[in-house]
């Protein structure tokens, strides 16, 4: 914990919380888990690990947060905030703030099995949620899912998602052992990333490429981009069927494939 004064303070563990006091702070954390909360002034935090919670409080704050989970508060001030990791979550105060999120990574897969079948899946999500309070922001967010809202001023807002991969497998098997037998096995894929954002007054530039891009801007004389690249549902069926007693086997095939990308605009 500081005082006041100008503080330098660096920590190195599994769980670390600094408390900077009234000061201009420069503070680093690594660790497994890492809780900041700046002072009233300009300070300077950095940290690095898998959890993060950071509040810069009041002042001309720089913050860089490296890990898995970021949650990041920027108080009143001309910030500087950049956040790198799976899931990002930063709101910010009045002032001229510049704001960047990278989310990536962060794929799951599941399997089971039974005795009349399978079943697999897979999806890759992060996701970057912004919101910069009044103030000329440039706002950059990339990742899977992006979400930004600002207020007043003329801001910059750049969003981009290049997609991601969600597949999903199951296999049915009906009959029984000798006699006739039947195997259906149906495979999807899909996509669920997205693009959303709200803009306050003022001359806003708006810059969006991704799949599903959502956006709505307020008063202002705004330039808006929002490019769209192309998204599908894809489901395939196969069914193979045996007759015991001719020994001949029979395969039926069947597929669906649809249009999902979309973007929707209005200023």
């Amino acid at each position: 914990t500081g005082q006041e004064g100008d503080d330098v303070a660096t920590v190195i563990g599994s769980y670390n919380m600094v408390i900077g006091g009234s000061g201009g702070n420069i503070v680093t954390a690594v660790g497994k888990a890492n809780i900041v909360l700046g002072g009233a002034s300009g300070d300077t935090i950095t940290t690095v690990g898998k959890f993060a919670g950071i509040s810069g409080y009041d002042g001309d704050d720089v913050i860089t947060a490296i890990g898995q989970y970021d949650v990041i508060t920027g108080g009143d001030g001309d910030n500087v905030v950049t956040a790198l990791g799976k899931g990002n979550v930063i709101t910010c105060g009045d002032g001229n703030d510049v704001i960047t999120a990278i989310a990536a990574g962060s794929t799951t897969s599941s399997t089971s099995s039974t005795g009349g079948g399978s079943s697999s899946s897979s999806s890759t999500i992060n996701f970057n949620a912004i919101y910069g309070g009044d103030g000329d922001n440039v706002i950059t967010s990339i990742g899977v899912e992006n979400l930004t809202v600002t207020r007043d001023g003329k801001d910059i807002v750049t969003m981009l998602n290049f997609g991601s991969k969600n597949t999903s497998s199951s296999t049915t098997v009906t009959g029984e052992l000798g006699g006739d037998e039947s195997s259906t096995t149906t495979s999807s894929s899909y996509d669920i990333s997205m693009n959303a954002a709200v803009t306050g007054g003022g001359d806003d530039v708006v810059t969006m490429y991704g799949k599903h891009n959502v956006l709505v801007t307020e008063g202002g004389n705004d330039l808006v981009i929002v490019a769209g690249s192309s998204s599908s549902y894809n489901q395939d069926t196969t069914t193979t069927t045996t007759d015991a007693e001719t020994e001949t086997t029979k395969t039926t095939k069947s597929g669906l494939d649809t249009s999902t990308s979309f973007n929707v605009a209005r200023s």
